[in-house]
């Protein structure tokens, strides 16, 4: 399903990946948390983790091939067998990628996380299995990480802004100034071990 994704849109980016764990994940601890076989929990899996893989963006390719790992994961593998062959075998258009945000990503990693969170203050109450638990905690862990790296980005193209022109791309007075004072400093700096150097020599 990620093959299927990536031949669509092209290369994944860092985000998209982690919020395809973050719904495997979720979805896969809800459906253990219900008890359900193995072989459903791994194609709910699949299916939300390509999904949000595509940003909620799948196009007929992914729906259908989603349709099919559904269906495998159900055990009708008489329907599902030529659904999934003709998932692969599509070669409508490519797509574009989705967004770097949109409020469809934002709202689902919201569910996803709250799902997961959810299941661990159940877990404390009622037994949901150590399955359950160790997906839904997986699901929290990614979810951090995948704040962590939106502030970390976000910070970055801040500063980038403050100091690049944004009709050019050049860097601006913001930038000179900046560079300026650091040079400055600099030069202090050596000035200061300078004259601490000549006492030294003085001293002998």
């Amino acid at each position: 399903m990620g093959l299927l994704v990536r031949r669509r849109v092209g290369p994944i980016p860092r985000l998209s990946w982690l919020d395809a764990a973050m719904g495997g994940f979720s979805t896969a601890a809800l459906a253990a948390a219900l008890g359900l076989r193995g072989s459903l929990i791994v194609a709910g899996a699949g299916v939300a983790g390509s999904l949000a893989l595509s940003r909620w963006r799948p196009g007929w390719p992914l729906l259908v091939g989603g349709a099919g790992l559904a269906l495998l994961g159900a055990g009708v593998v008489v329907a599902a067998i030529p659904l999934l062959v003709a998932a692969v075998a599509w070669r409508g258009p490519r797509g574009e990628p989705g967004p770097a945000f949109s409020w469809t990503v934002l709202a689902t990693t919201l569910g996803f996380a709250l799902v997961a969170l959810g299941l661990l203050t159940v877990g404390q109450f009622v037994r949901i299995g150590a399955l359950a638990v160790g997906l839904a905690t997986a699901t929290v862990l990614v979810g951090m990480a995948r704040a962590a790296i939106t502030v970390r980005e976000r910070l970055r193209d801040s500063e980038r802004q403050a100091v690049t022109d944004a009709l050019t791309g050049l860097d601006n007075r913001r930038h000179l100034m900046d560079r300026l004072d650091a040079k400055i400093d600099g030069a202090r700096r050596g000035g200061e071990r300078l004259a601490l150097l000549l006492i030294d020599l003085d001293g002998f």
